[in-house]
């Protein structure tokens, strides 16, 4: 399983990762939505896993900024432990 982000605009309805990702990279602002999209990946493969689909991983997009960012490592750990999901259903692209 792979997430994938969208951004619901009010005005021009669904906009693609390759509209606002290079802005939120420029803005710095990749760090936090990436930290948030890697959050609810790891929340809804739990909810897959207790619905049967237990040999199912997530593979999430990460940007080089974000891996660059010190801190990286314990945030991937903090999603896991959160979520309970266990690190072999996680997979991170690059």
């Amino acid at each position: 399983v792979e997430a994938l982000v969208r951004w619901e605009h009010s005005t021009r309805g669904l906009v693609s990762p390759g509209d606002f990702i290079p802005l939120a990279e420029e803005t710095g602002q990749i760090v936090a939505l990436g930290k948030q999209i890697l959050y609810k990946a790891c929340r809804d493969m739990v909810e897959l896993q207790s619905a049967g689909f237990r040999d199912c991983k997530v593979a999430v997009n990460v940007s080089p900024i974000q891996i660059r960012k010190e801190g990286f490592r314990e945030t991937v750990q903090e999603a896991l432990t959160r979520s309970g999901l266990s690190p072999e259903a996680l997979e991170l692209e690059v």
